[in-house]
């Protein structure tokens, strides 16, 4: 089991190495600048995840809580990738079911990027069957999940994911149409406000938003019942 510390903010020399890490992707620069990743920008990440832990349990008991399986790696896998850089310039924590794969998947997620940060909940990758089965939900409970919808995005988290080119519910009611018509689905806040994420604060944010979106995540993932 990892130690963690308590969740005291990334810091700004994390997100400098981040930002040297886009011109230096190579393992030369890692190893001289391992401990300011470490130090900067992993170790704060995991000690947010264990700080969520709890909350996203109590969305879905069947989360993946594992630090190991939640907090990103530096080292990319390049095997399946055009993009063959060995490192990666950002981070996150995400929280999905044991063995599924990151944007296969229905997660709760929060990253750290040189432009910004962000969280919410999504599948980020086509994925019929998952769609096909959240559809089916969005129709047997259309009322409460525009309303759980609508709170998630009042609260600064957008509606996204790939839109079919045609319309394919024509006999639907409209207001579901933007969500039954769409071949992947998440809704995500971003901010370039980097000072947020230095402050202990954010796992105040971070939790927030979770509980907020959990009335749509357990809809969506037949967990209301």
């Amino acid at each position: 089991m990892i130690e963690t510390a308590p969740f005291t903010g990334f810091t700004a020399d994390g997100y400098r190495f981040l930002m040297e890490l886009e011109y230096n992707n190579e393992k030369a620069f890692v190893e001289a600048n391992r401990k300011r990743y470490y130090d900067g920008v992993r170790d704060p990440m995991r000690s947010l995840a264990s700080a969520l832990a709890e909350t996203a349990l109590d969305i879905d008991p069947d989360f993946n809580t594992r630090l190991t399986g939640v907090v990103s790696r530096l080292n990319r896998d390049t095997r399946f990738s055009k993009n063959k850089l060995p490192y990666r310039n950002h981070a996150w924590l995400c929280f999905k079911h044991h063995d599924e794969s990151i944007g296969a998947c229905f997660g709760l997620y929060f990253e750290i990027q040189p432009e910004g940060y962000g969280y919410g909940v999504g599948l980020y990758a086509p994925n019929t069957e998952l769609m096909n089965g959240f559809r089916s939900r969005i129709l047997a409970k259309p009322a409460s999940f525009l309303q759980y919808a609508g709170r998630v995005e009042a609260a600064g988290m957008l509606l996204e994911g790939e839109l079919f080119k045609r319309d394919r519910f024509k006999a639907e009611k409209e207001e579901l149409k933007p969500y039954l018509n769409r071949k992947s689905i998440g809704w995500s806040f971003f901010s370039a406000a980097l000072k947020r994420t230095m402050e202990p604060e954010l796992k105040d944010d971070v939790e927030q938003a979770f509980k907020l979106i959990k009335p749509l995540y357990r809809l969506l993932c037949g967990l209301d019942q």
